[in-house]
């Protein structure tokens, strides 16, 4: 798709096993050396010296005019530290050969930083305004990518997004860990069909490890069974001693797994992101997109967590009440046992009042 095409800056960001099946890539290494071509047609490469295999990458890379490096890395030319997390948002800080700045990144994700500051290096090494640069993170959205929603009361927290291997998967359930600590969390998922194979081993053992309810959908199934599919996947979240459910309507999943939540919980919606087609057979079917599923199914539980709010309200008054009426019952008992003759007097005095009243 790209061989005739010459790059001014290409990004280089990370590597793992992926896209290794028999019509993709026949191992690793593979995989690996085909993504190092992206540097026979660029001029200038920025590299993530956090990536794995960083060695080889450079190596591959010193072909280009210029390298820009750029992560935690002390040698990083562009360096990114004091990350923060905020609500929705996150805070850090990045240096550069004529910059040093604080940056604010108004989306959701720790490793959504990482990718912030990859953009950085690239519009750095265009000769981009850092003030610009700044600026234009400010706005920042992705649709599929941490699209996060809420119940209406903030009871149940829903995550849609692409993660669909393992590397991703990982990090998803790092970020809930980092910015809601405690929280269940449950996960909607699936892998396509007659590709990347390994993703069902990965994703399986990361879920059964870290997941406290487990919704397996199909995820693109192409020409594969999609049941057959899930009960793969089943087989190696099984192996980490958890439990999961099969649903073949991803979006009765996505009801289930929200409607089913206690508040507090964080339900992740992986795989599809923004898409709204499902590829099913040879083609491709509509598919109302897992955002929807969630607004509707987390509007649903908001309504019933109202009605039922009101409902504890209401019994909670009505047994204040009949307390409140056996005890004052309780005392006028007690003092017309100690002072029967007052009372009688009182309550005759009482009635006359009454009557010419």
């Amino acid at each position: 798709r790209v061989g005739n095409t010459h790059f001014d800056t290409a990004i280089f960001l990370n590597i793992s096993k992926d896209h290794i099946s028999p019509t993709e890539h026949k191992d690793f290494d593979d995989y690996f050396q085909s993504k190092l071509k992206i540097f026979d047609r660029c001029t200038c490469a920025c590299v993530n010296l956090d990536s794995d295999h960083i060695g080889e990458i450079l190596k591959a890379a010193a072909k280009c005019e210029r390298v820009v490096t750029f992560g935690s890395k002390e040698n990083a030319v562009i360096r990114v530290s004091d990350i923060k997390p905020g609500r929705g948002k996150f805070y850090f800080h990045v240096a550069g050969p004529d910059f040093s700045e604080d940056f604010t990144l108004p989306v959701h994700g720790a490793f959504n930083v990482e990718n912030a500051v990859a953009a950085i290096a690239a519009a750095w090494s265009m000769g981009i305004p850092v003030s610009l640069i700044k600026e234009s993170l400010l706005d920042v959205t992705v649709p599929g990518r941490m699209e996060t929603y809420e119940s209406s009361a903030g009871e149940v927290t829903a995550i849609v997004d692409f993660a669909h291997n393992g590397l991703s998967f990982e990090k998803m359930f790092d970020t809930v860990a980092l910015e809601y600590p405690g929280s269940r969390v449950s996960v909607v998922f699936g892998t396509p069909g007659g590709k990347a194979f390994n993703r069902r081993k990965d994703m399986g053992e990361i879920s059964g490890k870290r997941a406290d309810r487990i919704f397996l959908v199909p995820d693109d199934p192409g020409n594969e069974d999609p049941q057959a599919i899930c009960e793969e996947i089943g087989g190696y979240i099984a192996k980490e001693g958890a439990s999961f459910q099969i649903r073949m309507d991803r979006g009765e999943a996505i009801r289930e797994a929200i409607l089913g939540a206690v508040p507090g919980e964080v339900v992740l919606i992986l795989g599809k992101g923004a898409d709204v087609t499902m590829h099913v057979g040879n083609g491709n079917v509509p598919y109302r997109s897992d955002a929807v599923y969630a607004k509707e199914a987390l509007a649903e539980y908001g309504n019933a967590f109202a009605e039922a709010a009101t409902a504890r309200e209401t019994e909670e008054k009505s047994v204040s009440f009949l307390r409140l009426a056996a005890a004052e019952m309780k005392i006028r008992q007690e003092i017309w046992r100690i002072h029967p003759t007052k009372c009688r007097k009182e309550g005759q005095k009482l009635a006359r009042m009454t009557k010419s009243c």
